[in-house]
């Protein structure tokens, strides 16, 4: 049997992915109670997705993105500020997600959970 390099890499995001809920449902019980698995396995790749827009390839970072994505809002990214960060062409992507706490006002987080259209909180 041959696995081609498309195989091995659809394997390996689909692990991140798995690994990713993992983490999600260990470090953040009460954020991750609100969904079944098959629904934080959708949050988490509708987030990879997201963060790849951004041009975000690192599995931490697409890691980071997620827990954002739990804990504050799945459309956390469309707050303006936050938005201006993600796009900030003079950072290289991957550590675009590490600045948005230096960078960033907690009035922006309260306003950026807001953005939630899923679950209530």
């Amino acid at each position: 049997m041959i696995i081609r390099s498309e195989q091995m890499e659809t394997l390996a995001y689909h692990s991140l992915v798995e690994r990713t809920v993992d983490h999600l449902l260990a470090n953040y019980p009460r954020e991750s109670s609100r969904y079944s698995r098959a629904e934080l396995v959708d949050l988490v790749t509708a987030s990879f997705r997201r963060a790849e827009g951004y041009g975000m390839s690192a599995d931490q970072s697409l890691q980071a993105f997620a827990a954002l994505s739990l804990t504050i809002s799945p459309q956390f990214d469309e707050h303006p500020r936050i938005r201006k960060i993600l796009l900030d062409a003079a950072v290289p992507p991957d550590l675009r997600v590490n600045l948005l706490g230096e960078c960033t006002i907690d009035r922006d987080w309260e306003e950026a959970r807001k953005l939630n259209n899923a679950k209530d909180s």
